[in-house]
């Protein structure tokens, strides 16, 4: 699965958010045990972080990829499947909560909204 732009807006997720709700955690928090759902070029993809370390994601085309992430020293590590090698970026401890929609930006300047929304949503 050719993912390389969606990862790369989920990473840059975890380091900007704005307007966040009361009681938040960083995103990464928010995300893990929750499903984190973006749209790109019309193609919805969601990600599902798993406690022990473990990721899976999903999209709207039926293609996925399964992988494994890790946050240490301030960095955010995934290792795709189906990727040479992990894509790892800085974390940040922003805050959202379950329900927020964080807009990112991509490093090209354009922006996209992704959702964290409770528990495994399939499709």
């Amino acid at each position: 699965m050719k993912c390389s732009r969606s990862l790369l807006v989920l990473a840059m997720a975890v380091c900007s958010v704005a307007g966040t709700a009361a009681f938040a955690e960083t995103v990464l928090e928010a995300a893990i045990g929750n499903t984190v759902s973006m749209t790109n070029e019309g193609v919805e993809t969601r990600y599902y972080f798993n406690e022990n370390g473990s990721v899976s994601q999903a999209n709207s085309t039926g293609a996925s990829d399964v992988g494994t992430w890790e946050a240490k020293d301030g960095t955010l590590c995934m290792a795709w499947a189906s990727a040479d090698e992990p894509a790892c970026l800085p974390l940040s401890d922003q805050q959202a909560a379950i329900g927020d929609t964080v807009k990112v930006a991509s490093p090209d300047g354009t922006s996209t909204d992704l959702t964290i929304l409770a528990g495994k949503v399939p499709f």
